[in-house]
Parts: C-alpha cells; structure tokens; sequence
C-alpha cells in the first residue's frame, strides 16, 4: 500500500542521512516525528476501544517469529488450532484472535497489540530484528516507552525460538 511505500522510502534515506543536505535531513527528521505520532496515536486509540489502562503492564518482546503473538493470543484465552505452513507445523487462533500471527521473517505487527486480562495489560510488541529497517526499531522503543512511562509495574515477557537457544554456540 501507499503507506508501506512511503516506509520503505524514508528507510532508504535513513540510511543515507550522513550523506543528505541539512535540509534533507531535517525533513527525514520530520517525517520520523510524524511516524512516531502516528503510531502513539494508534497505540493510545485501541488501548482505548479494548478497555485497556496501561497501569499494569506486560510487555511481549522477542525477535520476529519468536511467538510474541501465539503468546499473547494463547494467554488471553484464545482457542488455537495447528496448521501447516511451509512443511511445518504452527499454531493460529481457531476464530478471531487478537492481532495477525505471522510465520515468516518480517513482524506482522507494527503497532503493537493490546488486551486486559485479570488486571493487567498485555502488550503484544512488533518484532525486533526483522527486515523493517531502522524505522521501525525507533517506532518500536518509542511505542514501549509510551507503554511503561506511566505504568505502576511493568513485567517483560522475552520469548525466544527455541531453535536460536542452540544456534551459532560453536
């Protein structure tokens, strides 16, 4: 889509932005800003429509693909089913879950994904390390500083492919 286009647009001259006019740069600045707001705001606007106070809160991190959202659905009750995904077998919600389980290697979620469950807030974040460039990581610590600035506790779930526990160990 045409906002996806622009993403990957102001990605590329991030990359470059040592080599940009002042100018330049500061209209990438400026464009970085607006994301950002952009984002905080559709955070705060479906914290509102789910009922969600962020007093409480437990962050889902992990890499892309690590289970942050089967997580996140599984906790908050969500009835799932095994299907098959390219020769392998992974879990989806049987009916209407919340947010999209992506099996690939770039985060299906960008903003991320929220639910209250006996007091506390969920936060379903995007994934790190994925293939959304610079932007997205700078969209993503701002949203978790929006999330945990006003919270009386906070509790960081880290998930991790089981798979990336015994790789690259020598």
């Amino acid at each position: 889509d045409q906002h996806s286009l622009q993403l990957a647009e102001l990605n590329q001259k991030l990359l470059s932005f040592g080599n940009q006019s002042k100018i330049e740069q500061n209209e990438i600045i400026e464009s970085i800003k607006n994301e950002i707001t952009h984002s905080i705001e559709s955070f705060k606007l479906q914290l509102k429509e789910r009922n969600c106070s962020l007093e409480n809160i437990n962050l889902i991190v992990g890499a892309t693909g690590s289970g942050k959202s089967t997580l996140f659905n599984y906790l908050n009750e969500v009835p799932m089913v095994i299907k098959e995904y390219n020769g392998r077998a992974v879990l989806e919600p049987a009916g209407q879950g919340y947010g999209k389980i992506g099996h690939g290697k770039t985060s299906e979620t960008t903003v991320p994904n929220t639910k209250e469950f006996h007091g506390t807030t969920f936060i379903d974040c995007a994934g790190e390390f994925d293939n959304k460039e610079i932007l997205q990581s700078i969209i993503n610590g701002y949203l978790k500083k929006e999330a945990t600035s006003s919270a009386k506790t906070a509790c960081v779930s880290i998930v991790v492919n089981y798979g990336d526990l015994n790789a690259n160990r020598g």
